[in-house]
């Protein structure tokens, strides 16, 4: 009798390294033998060897996965073919690609990706070592893990992740996490500055240096970068009320490219004070000058006199009130320029226009030595030696009694000088002289003069 098949060999699903065997069970005239065939993608052929009804592949792999097996039954009335089994050998999980070591800034994501090759679909469950022990993560079950938000205390940290289907799992090569600090900043302050000056901001950092810096600027558009503006510390150019509000703040960035910004501090533009100009003074020789200002804005305000007396202004030491009177005048103080330097309280500072001083000597005749405009020669010479040797009246005018006109008053030289003239035809005292009438100085740089008219021009 024809061989007849009962039982045909039935596809087989199995996971790599396990052991496959095919069956048939056939009935026919005995003997019956066997011979199993393989077609793994080029047609049927004959396995050596194979000729039970059992086929044993042992442990297979997946080169033999899509495989199909049939086994010819005959014997001596016939033959017959069995059905074709399909064998799948499903693939046990591999890591093609490891997770890499992540380096990030301090708030920055971190990414870990694992590439995994096998049979789908494929489970992963990430773990992390934080010094404990590897432990999983809830919820972290893809192919990316994503560290948001990383901070320093997770620096160091090891990741890896076990991946497995249906038949294996297994376990990636760890990952460290390095989480770089962002530099920490200090400043920058608010600053007021006076209407007309410059303000510097400032900030100290503290970090991985060296930092590279940018500093910004909102005049009420938002926040853009300042052309040059790199360093730790920005003056800007000269202010104006335009520029009071605005705000400022720096971007640093350390050597491990981390970033950070700072504060944002506000800029404040203070009016200087309002000063009134000093008015032009003239005086006698030996008379004072009274000069003022008058300041408004934001007091107290503080004051500091200043002269110049040809080698430009200086400050004159005690003179700090809101007027300043000055020496007995001499006439080498004509022409010389005083202001002053106003401050108020939030150190705004002004300083006043320049203010003429003019010293003039009195109108005198030269030896009229009792102030009486005449000159009677005897008269003023006996006034000046009483002066001199009893205690007498001083003279009216210093420059009528310095009858020589040498600067200096010597009584009885100036005395004799005013009768040599008057009784011996000596020299003509000089100008203004008794001949010529009342009159200015002739010579007003010596250090004498009058502090008044002692005599009137006809």
């Amino acid at each position: 009798m024809v061989p007849t098949i009962t039982s045909q060999p039935m596809d087989t699903t199995v996971c790599e390294d396990e052991e496959v065997t095919f069956s048939v069970v056939a009935t026919g005239s005995l003997p019956i033998s066997y011979q199993w065939q393989v077609d793994d993608g080029g047609g049927f052929a004959d396995i050596g060897g194979a000729t039970d009804a059992d086929l044993d592949l042992g442990a297979v792999d997946a080169s033999l996965d899509g495989n199909e097996y049939r086994v010819v039954v005959s014997n001596d009335c016939g033959s017959v073919t069995s059905v074709a089994a399909l064998l799948t050998v499903l693939e046990a999980p591999s890591i093609d690609t490891d997770p890499a070591g992540t380096e990030v800034c301090e708030g920055d994501d971190a990414l870990f990706t694992v590439v995994a090759s096998g049979f789908a679909p494929l489970s992963y469950q990430w773990q992390v070592d934080d010094g404990g022990g590897f432990s999983d993560l809830a919820g972290e079950t893809a192919a990316t893990l994503t560290i948001t938000a990383a901070t320093p205390a997770q620096d160091g940290n090891a990741y890896r992740v076990i991946v497995s289907n249906l038949c294996d799992m297994v376990t990636s090569a760890s990952a460290v996490l390095t989480v770089f600090s962002n530099p920490v900043i200090t400043g920058p302050s608010d600053v007021q500055a006076c209407d007309g000056e410059s303000a510097t901001f400032s900030v100290t950092v503290v970090g991985s240096g060296p930092f590279d810096y940018q500093w910004q600027r909102d005049s009420g558009s938002g926040f853009a970068d300042i052309a040059g503006a790199t360093a730790d510390m920005y003056t800007t150019d000269p202010l104006s009320t335009d520029d009071d509000g605005d705000l400022f703040r720096v971007v640093v960035i350390d050597d491990n490219g981390c970033t950070a910004t700072s504060s944002s501090a506000l800029l404040t533009i203070n009016l200087p004070p309002s000063v009134t100009a000093p008015a032009d003074a003239e005086v006698n020789v030996t008379q004072t000058a009274m000069f003022s200002v008058i300041a408004t804005g934001n007091d107290p305000f503080t004051y500091q006199w200043q002269v110049d007396d040809g080698m430009g202004f200086m400050d004159i030491a005690g003179a700090t009130a809101d007027s300043y009177t000055t020496p007995p005048a001499m006439i080498d103080d004509d022409g010389s320029l005083y202001r002053c330097v106003v401050t108020d309280a939030n150190g705004c500072v002004t300083i006043s226009a320049n203010a003429t001083l003019t010293v003039v000597s009195g109108l005198f005749i030269r030896g009229d030595i009792d102030g009486n405009g005449t000159v009677f020669a005897l008269v003023d010479a006996l006034y000046l030696l009483e002066w001199a040797f009893t205690a007498g009246p001083a003279p009216q005018c210093d420059d009528a009694a310095d009858v020589d006109d040498n600067g200096v008053l010597f009584p009885l030289i100036d005395a004799l000088a005013l009768l040599d003239w008057a009784f011996k035809s000596g020299p003509v005292p000089p100008a203004p002289s008794p001949p010529d009438g009342c009159g200015p100085d002739g010579t007003p740089e010596d250090p004498l003069g009058c502090d008044m008219d002692t005599c009137t021009v006809e």
